[in-house]
């Protein structure tokens, strides 16, 4: 399987309704439970992780804080004791999120990032579509092939 191709294929579904410009976190939440359904936890402020669970273990976040206007959309995808970090520039967590570790070390997990290859393009305004293309992919064919993205 060619991970970065059926990333590609699925992205462009998931254009088809968000679209390929910025997205709103209202337009997020409804498309993520519209696909993911009880699973899909929400859309959050950099500053109002959530904890995710068994039950919903996904999310998307922005990198503003609450009462800002929004600057860029990341995914979350829990797997056992893991968090998995999914940044369409491929930055690691730790400079981008610094709350979500701390986060996860009081809770006991390990957050993981994805391969550090960026998706997206300066130019590009996808990262709600990508980050739901993240998810998509975690969802369908699991966290080994998610991590390659």
């Amino acid at each position: 399987m060619n991970i970065d191709s059926v990333y590609k294929n699925m992205l462009i579904k998931v254009e088809k309704t968000l679209g390929s410009g910025s997205t709103y976190n209202t337009e997020l939440l409804q498309y993520g439970k519209d696909v993911f359904g009880k699973k899909f936890h929400g859309v959050y402020a950099a500053d109002n992780l959530p904890k995710l669970t068994k039950n919903k273990p996904y999310a998307i976040i922005n990198l503003d804080n609450i009462g800002e206007t929004g600057s860029h959309w990341i995914a979350l995808a829990k797997s056992g004791e893991k968090i998995i970090f999914y940044d369409s520039f491929g930055r690691p967590n730790k400079s981008i999120l610094p709350l979500l570790t701390k986060e996860a070390q009081k809770a006991h997990e390990l957050v993981i990032d994805t391969e550090e290859d960026a998706e997206q393009n300066v130019i590009e305004e996808n990262c709600g579509s990508r980050a739901m293309t993240f998810l998509i992919m975690f969802d369908k064919f699991g966290e080994k092939i998610a991590l390659q993205i």
